[in-house]
């Protein structure tokens, strides 16, 4: 909770004008390359917003939508290098999945129901252009940016300035982060 709070300051969250995102220089730049005609959708596209994601927030969009693990992930031949290919890191891996569809959904589901300019202004920033309207970008770099506010995923971490780089990937940190931000929706008895 520390963490968040510390977060939350470093954000502007506690001053009265909340940060605007559209003062970000990589924000700026994405929404600048969404007012050219037809390269907004090219590979070069994605390929910038993928830099400015992990210089701002320490992962890419695809790192917020992890495929479900399979357990032939997890032998000899695995296509991924796990720090431990035993069976418990499937099933550390299993949960963390899980956990993360949870968070994930929660999130989702406070988005619509709030709508981004309310959610995002709770943490002390305004999603909106110069007219008011939201930011064009913000469909690409919202699951970022909540999983580097929340720190719900390894390495995803809030750097404006761009300096920004990516963190580890480790199953077993991204399974405690996520456990302990699930806890939060799981009902109480």
């Amino acid at each position: 909770m520390r963490d968040l709070r510390k977060a939350l300051a470093g954000l502007g969250a506690q001053s009265r004008k909340p940060r605007r995102l559209r003062e970000v220089a990589a924000i700026r730049e994405i929404e600048q390359m969404l007012d050219q005609p037809g390269g907004a959708w090219t590979a070069a596209f994605q390929e910038r917003c993928n830099q400015l994601s992990l210089s701002m927030f320490g992962v890419i969009e695809a790192d917020t939508k992890p495929a479900e693990p399979h357990p032939d992930d997890f032998g000899e031949n695995s296509r991924h290098s796990f720090s431990d290919t035993s069976f418990a890191s499937y099933n550390t891996a299993l949960q963390a999945w899980y956990d993360w569809q949870q968070v994930i959904g929660a999130f989702q589901r406070d988005i619509e129901e709030l709508g981004s300019e309310r959610y995002w202004r709770r943490y002390g920033l305004d999603v909106t252009t110069e007219d008011g309207s939201l930011l064009r970008c913000l469909p690409l770099i919202e699951r970022q940016l909540f999983a580097a506010i929340k720190g719900v995923l390894p390495g995803a971490k809030v750097t404006w300035d761009g300096t920004g780089r990516r963190g580890s990937q480790s199953v077993e940190e991204w399974g405690a982060a996520l456990a302990a931000e699930a806890a939060r929706f799981r009902p109480s008895r």
